[in-house]
Order: C-alpha cells, then structure tokens, then sequence
C-alpha cells in the first residue's frame, strides 16, 4: 500500500484461520484495484476485517462503502470471529505522513439501524 503513485485503492485482506493443534494464526492477502474509490476486499465465515487505502485525491475518513463493509464482514464471519470483525483504514496527510485508522463494532444493531435510515 505504500505507492509512490496514490491513485488507486488497495487492500488486504485478513482471515483468522485454526492450526492444527486447535490455535489460531492469521493470514493476509493483498488485494489491487483499478479501482480510484474501491477495493473488493473477500467476506466470509473465516474472514475478521481487512485494511484498505484511499487515494490522495479521496478523504482522510470511512467512507458509507466502508461502513456497510463493516457490516457485512460481522455478518458473514462465524460466530466465534465476529467479535473480531474490523476495518482498516490507511492513508496519507498533506505532509506525507502514513495514518491508519481501525474501525470495531461495539453495538451491531445500533449500527445496523443507521445503516437502515440511509439506504
């Protein structure tokens, strides 16, 4: 995600996957986009979150896409990852200086009903 050219969005995606001897390990796989202001990042039941960038000409902040993923990654994460579900948010100041920002859900219905009032 480090681009000497921001104008893409870019991700990675996170899924929380059990070992073997029944521990957890995580693992990460970057996605590209040709994409300006969107990145297709994979939801499922092994899936907890994942990171993505905006380009410099976008804003500094989630955007309503980032939310509803959000949502949708609680949804279809299995019951033991939702708690873990998140978004991640990476991207640069005026002054060149990379920010990332996590997002978590503390109240899914709460988020769930100001989604609602949007659509």
């Amino acid at each position: 995600m480090d681009s000497p050219i921001n104008n893409k969005e870019a991700g990675v995606e996170v899924k929380r996957m059990m070992n073997p001897d029944e521990n957890f390990r995580y693992e990460y796989n970057q996605v590209l986009s040709n994409e300006e202001f969107s990145v297709a990042l994979s939801i499922g039941s092994s899936y907890v979150g994942g990171f993505h960038s905006h380009p410099s000409e976008g804003y500094a902040m989630f955007s309503f896409q980032d939310i509803r993923f959000l949502l949708n990654v609680y949804d279809k994460a299995s019951s033991t990852r939702k708690d873990e579900a998140f978004n991640g948010l990476v991207w640069k100041d005026s002054k060149g200086i990379t920010n990332t920002n996590m997002i978590k859900i503390n109240n899914v219905e709460a988020l769930r009903t100001q989604l609602q009032c949007v659509e």
